[in-house]
């Protein structure tokens, strides 16, 4: 049967929810979480928890050393460095090892150091060795053969993960082949955008656009600006006015404050 993009999109949903459990799971156990001041009479804008104990009890960081531990081992099973998450009819494994890179960097390992730090460099070694080279056709764009699912999808989440990555260590001989990498990459994004400002499944522009898809590689961007990255502004702004366009302003409530008498 051929995979529909709903199909698709639907598939590599349920897959990256185990990734992506994980991913959230450091980001409420990390380190630092102290309760931010408040300014004034004014309450914190978020109620962040303050840092958990550690010992037997500390189930939030039992769960994300659990979920670590299961994605480690799921690299094991493959040669190539990949995350699979079992078989299934159609895979993601570009998608799903991004998001995986990103929870081991999200439970506080790098390449260099860390208890998960070999998987966490299988997963960029695999992000890295995915990448169309210069002068073809889609060069930059990071996929897989194998890969029916996660495409562009798979592609943000992967330029997001090296840029990430190259904060780690960026003079390094592996932070140089990133920053190469993650240009590359940003240079296929900003290619394939379509000429509503959004962006689809395919890495070269076309006249369709998918929400998600367009969040996805807005982060990837996003991400690489952040680490100082050259990014074209003419894109950013396009995509801008595209995502606008999705919102549907009858369905946002906006209250008004309430005035004393």
């Amino acid at each position: 049967m051929t995979p529909t993009p709903t199909r698709i999109a639907g598939t590599f949903r349920r897959q990256s929810r185990w990734a992506c459990a994980c991913l959230c799971a450091t980001a409420l156990a990390g380190p630092g979480q102290d309760r931010p001041p408040a300014t004034g009479d004014r309450a914190p804008l978020l109620d962040v928890p303050g840092d958990l104990p550690p010992g037997p009890d500390d189930v939030i960081r039992d769960a994300v050393a659990a979920g670590l531990e299961f994605l480690a081992r799921d690299l094991t099973t493959q040669a190539s460095g990949r995350v699979s998450l079992g078989a299934q009819d159609y895979e993601a494994p570009v998608g799903l090892t991004a998001l995986a890179s990103l929870a081991f960097m999200a439970g506080g390992n790098s390449p260099n150091r860390g208890p998960h730090q070999r998987s966490l460099v299988r997963t960029l070694d695999y992000l890295l060795e995915h990448q169309v080279p210069e002068g073809e056709r889609e060069a930059g764009f990071i996929s897989a053969t194998e890969d029916l699912h996660s495409r562009m999808h798979g592609h943000g989440l992967a330029v997001l993960a090296l840029t990430q990555a190259y904060t780690l260590s960026p003079r390094s001989a592996r932070g140089r082949r990133i920053a190469e990498a993650v240009r590359a990459g940003v240079r296929r994004i900003e290619e394939a955008q379509g000429p509503d400002g959004g962006w689809y499944y395919d890495p070269l522009p076309v006249d369709l656009t998918e929400g998600s898809v367009t969040v996805c590689v807005l982060q990837a961007l996003r991400g690489a600006r952040n680490c100082g990255f050259e990014v074209n502004s003419d894109v950013i702004a396009r995509a801008i006015v595209y995502v606008k366009s999705l919102q549907d302003l009858s369905l946002i409530h906006i209250s008004e404050p309430t005035r004393r008498a």
